[in-house]
């Protein structure tokens, strides 16, 4: 279980051990001029508007930091995209003027860094695994979950399971 603590990007670099960020990714933790250079620097080939690669980007930092450990970035990226209020560390909403996949996928994002959350208090006086079922469920009620590799990610669990061990099939489960 990860304690949170749930104040903006720009508040967690005094909050934090200066060493508790990897040395890979420091450079990231310069999130809204990477955001930026990403939307800026849209292909005329590329299926994707400025924001709308802007905001997969996030949800690619946002799996990012989770891997390695920094659930409140996570958090203060994907919180935006999948919660219909603003919040004193994401920011103001974008849940109703964006598209439906990316609201599912910062959903299930959501539930899984909640899950890393695990049996510590977070908002609202839940677990972390209450609130990842609150997530899990969101994602779940969205049109767009239809979209969302569920089997493709098991499959994968999967493989690396073969080369790691059986302690990664029980992610499947």
């Amino acid at each position: 279980s990860m304690p949170m603590y749930y104040e903006p990007i720009s508040s967690l670099k005094t909050l934090r051990q200066p060493d508790s960020i990897p040395p890979n990714l420091r450079p990231l933790m310069e999130i809204s001029e990477i955001l930026d250079d990403i939307s800026l620097n849209v292909d005329s080939n590329d299926k994707f508007d400025g924001k709308s690669r802007r905001h997969y980007s996030s949800l690619a930092l946002a799996l990012i930091f989770l891997g390695n450990g920094l659930q409140d970035e996570c958090h203060d990226l994907i919180t935006p995209l999948s919660w219909q209020e603003d919040t004193y560390f994401g920011g103001p909403t974008l849940c109703s003027s964006i598209d439906e996949d990316i609201v599912a996928l910062a959903s299930y994002v959501h539930s899984l860094l909640h899950r890393r959350e695990g049996f510590a208090m977070g908002e609202f006086g839940m677990m972390g695994f209450q609130n990842a079922n609150y997530w899990a469920s969101a994602t779940k009620s969205r049109e767009a979950n239809n979209n969302l590799p569920y089997r493709e990610v098991r499959r994968e669990i999967l493989k690396v399971s073969e080369e790691y061990g059986d302690q990664a099939k029980q992610w499947c489960n």
